[in-house]
């Protein structure tokens, strides 16, 4: 190897550049023995400026030993500005004296500049004689922000303080922009005087968002006098003119429909949320909530047709609008796999007073707009309604609820369901015979995410099955079109849908339109795998459809991620996780087993059909014990089998085993020993067999033989008494 220079040995440690420690530029900052916080900041930004992070850092060390109080922090953060310490917060190499220094003069600010004390002693500055007392206020309360703007609502809100409201409110407009949202929230207050108040800052700030929440009160001859003629001026200062009547009522509706529909009600903020401000009735304030855009937009759908509706309360299309958005805003902010939220001014309790007829109409329109959320709510809502002519019918087709049991989407089919079982009819109705068949469907499963492979190509298929094992999620295969179709539709558990291009009987285009056709299989993503040179007819099929994909063949783990993300990005909300399958599941065999116990008010319901579904059920630990009892309930000679085989699975917990023991007593005391003699001896075969077992195990395969051996001797008994009989 080449000497280092100077002749020293390869390798060999060197002292540091003597001219970079003979700085002068460092060596002048150090000779000023920088001491007090604004010196030690001072050097250190000299230091960040001239490219000694190093220096820098050992002030910020300084700086953090002192520890200064919030007080000083916050004269730092005025002289120097916010931006100096977010970029200490930022620049790496000043870590971790950066990040710690930064973050705490930004939070000492924050802390003083929102101090209600101070805020209220700024505030209290606004009416000061002396203009440059006022302004130096505005100047430390623009500071404050939005905390600023609640102190001087809150003085705004206090009738004994009306002295102080003219310059609260000249305040207010000099706050400009940042003034306006917090305003608009307060516009839900029931308080008409500070409305009235409000209205006035938000006409001489001349915001146009402002419009929709003016109009009503502007026009409404319900409208408190001042609070109208305040919404009148404002409106003229905003637009230019008091708009009529008719003007009025179609911009709210333009308006509302177009939040409906997705308009942004607000700018995006640094992670794509809208910050939208609502009156908080507890806290008695204009609050601010971050959403995302859907939820924000939802949110002002719901406002604006609030308004419209409350102008024109007799309008049919504007009720629709009102309770649609109340009820979808409802739906989705409370989340999709939750029931409605109930109780005094709840979108729930708003459409309940509308009544039962306004709420299937209403149905019956928003699954014509495909607002599912809505439409979920609705139905929801009617099973609350205790009206079971909901499900009556002169003409023999089905009533809107009924027809929900077989839409496509899962959520729906499920609300509509329970909201049938809540009415609970004692007669047949047009689509009676789908309850029984959609709580047999909801109790096919696993629980387990699953994936349906349709390919005709065994060893591909499996690979892929193989893959999806590595992403948690359980594959099954079928060959052909035909056997693909029919397994999508027996379990309820698939949440998407993958067919190789190389299907057939049918091919892969009829079977995505079979699939589609089918309520139950309708709302599933799927993807279309193909071959290199079939991807632009792959292609051209997936555009017809939006739910489907087109992708190469995958052969790695990270294609087929890539190709579950995808899926699932189409399904958006209708995609319905195992955790909440399990949840319906549950509630599925609550009805069911409701039904079964009193199967004479309910004849008109085939259970007997949904066997096969029970005994499925009995192999997910999760639902074994109600799903046995569902068979004891059944009786049948599948179900008793089904439940002694559950009970002789030495494997299953005791627990699950037990539970299908009971449900074969009961099954034997309602309808007698249905099994065979050969499955009778078999079960005699595995109680002799139990000999090395557990004893609870001994026990629980006893007791199915005392069931047996007890009908038996019961059906003896009452053979030797009518033979006794003359």
């Amino acid at each position: 190897a080449a000497p280092a220079p100077g002749g020293a040995a390869p390798g060999a440690a060197r002292a540091a550049n003597p001219l970079r420690q003979e700085d002068p530029v460092v060596l002048a900052i150090r000779e000023s023995n920088p001491t007090t916080p604004e010196d030690l900041v001072a050097a250190a930004k000299t230091m960040m400026d001239y490219g000694r992070p190093d220096e820098a850092k050992a002030y910020l060390a300084k700086l953090l030993a002192a520890k200064p109080d919030n007080d000083t922090l916050a004269q730092l953060q005025r002289k120097f500005g916010s931006g100096l310490f977010m970029k200490m917060k930022r620049q790496q190499d000043l870590q971790p004296e950066g990040t710690q220094f930064g973050e705490a003069v930004l939070q000492g600010g924050h802390q003083v500049a929102t101090d209600p004390a101070r805020l209220q002693k700024l505030v209290d500055q606004l009416n000061d004689p002396k203009p440059e007392v006022r302004r130096a206020a505005i100047i430390d309360l623009r500071g404050a922000q939005q905390d600023a703007i609640a102190s001087m609502i809150g003085v705004l809100a206090d009738p004994s303080r009306a002295a102080d409201h003219p310059g609260i409110r000249d305040a207010l407009v000099q706050m400009g922009e940042l003034a306006v949202a917090p305003l608009l929230g307060v516009l839900e207050s029931p308080d008409d005087a500070l409305k009235a108040q409000v209205i006035e800052v938000l006409g001489r700030l001349k915001d146009k968002r402002a419009v929709s929440y003016m109009v009503r009160p502007a026009l409404s001859t319900q409208s408190d006098p001042n609070l109208r003629q305040a919404a009148r001026m404002a409106l003229v200062r905003i637009v230019g003119v008091l708009p009529t009547q008719y003007d009025g009522e179609l911009y709210l509706y333009r308006q509302a429909r177009a939040f409906f529909n997705g308009e942004r009600p607000g700018r995006l903020d640094y992670e794509d949320m809208i910050e939208v401000w609502n009156w908080d009735a507890k806290q008695q304030a204009s609050v601010p909530q971050r959403l995302p855009v859907e939820e924000a937009s939802l949110t002002a759908a719901a406002r604006v047709a609030g308004e419209l509706y409350a102008l024109t309360p007799d309008n049919r299309d504007y009720r629709r609008l009102y309770l649609a958005t109340q009820l979808e805003a409802a739906k989705v902010m409370g989340g999709m796999d939750q029931p409605l939220a109930s109780g005094a001014g709840t979108a729930h309790d708003v459409a309940l007073a509308a009544g039962a007829d306004v709420v299937e109409d209403l149905l019956a329109h928003v699954i014509e707009l495909e607002r599912i959320p809505a439409a979920i709510g609705a139905a929801e809502v009617l099973g609350d309604t205790g009206d079971g002519q909901l499900l009556a019918s002169d003409d023999g087709r089905e009533r809107t609820l009924a027809r929900c049991l077989s839409h496509p989407d899962r959520r729906l089919r499920f609300a509509a369901a329970q909201a049938i079982l809540k009415l609970d009819p004692k007669l047949p109705f047009p689509g009676s015979s789908r309850v029984p068949e959609l709580l047999g469907f909801l109790v096919r499963t696993t629980g387990q995410p699953r994936v349906l492979i349709a390919d005709p190509r065994t060893s591909d298929a499996q690979n892929v099955v193989g893959m999806l094992s590595q992403l948690g999620m359980e594959g099954e295969t079928a060959p052909t079109g035909r056997q693909a179709f029919q397994r999508a539709v027996a379990n309820s558990d698939f949440e998407f849908i993958l067919i190789g291009d190389a299907i057939d009987f049918p091919n892969a285009n009829e079977l995505m339109q079979n699939f589609r056709r089918e309520p139950r299989t309708a709302n599933l993503p799927i993807g279309l795998m193909a071959r290199n040179e079939n991807t632009e007819k792959a292609q051209q099929l997936a555009d017809l459809d939006p739910l489907t994909v087109s992708f190469p063949r995958p052969h790695d783990v990270a294609t087929v991620a890539l190709m579950r993300h995808r899926l699932q990005s189409r399904a958006g909300r209708s995609l319905v996780t195992f955790k909440e399958r399990l949840r319906q599941a549950d509630a599925a065999l609550d009805q069911f087993i409701r039904l079964a116990e009193h199967h004479g008010e309910y004849s008109f319901y085939d259970l007997l059909r949904q066997q096969d579904a029970m005994a499925m059920a009995l192999q997910t630990p999760a639902l074994a014990p109600k799903a046995a009892r569902a068979l004891g309930l059944i009786g049948s000679p599948k179900a008793q089998r089904a439940l002694v085989d559950m009970a002789s699975q030495n494997a299953r917990p005791l627990v699950e085993r037990q539970a299908a023991a009971d449900a074969f007593k009961l099954a034997v005391e309602r309808r007698g020993t249905l099994l065979t003699t050969a499955e009778i001896s078999l079960q005699y075969d595995r109680y002799n067999q139990s000999e090395t077992l557990d004893r609870e195990t001994q026990l629980l395969l006893a007791s199915i033989l005392d069931t047996i051996e007890a009908r038996v001797a019961k059906a003896d008994e009452g053979q030797q008494a009518n033979q006794g009989q003359p």
